[in-house]
């Protein structure tokens, strides 16, 4: 590959469009599939994370219900 000087001051607005649109951009759209696939994984685990506490509090709560209630009765 040949490294040449941007000589005239359109061809870096050039060169960069035609690496994010044009025949040589397919290493950035597989960059930005590879960032927005990890970026849905980590919210989907960090949303499972944040169920599973849930479930603990709901099941914490019915707990003490059913404690509170047969203690009480």
């Amino acid at each position: 590959m040949k490294v040449r000087r941007l000589t005239m001051t359109n061809e870096l607005p050039q060169l960069i469009l035609r690496n994010v649109v044009g025949p040589d951009s397919s290493w950035f759209w597989t960059m930005a599939q590879g960032v927005a696939v990890t970026l849905t994984l980590i919210l989907i685990y960090r949303q499972l994370i944040a169920q599973r506490f849930a479930n603990i509090l709901s099941s914490v709560a019915t707990l003490d219900d059913r404690w509170n209630s047969t203690s009480s009765g």
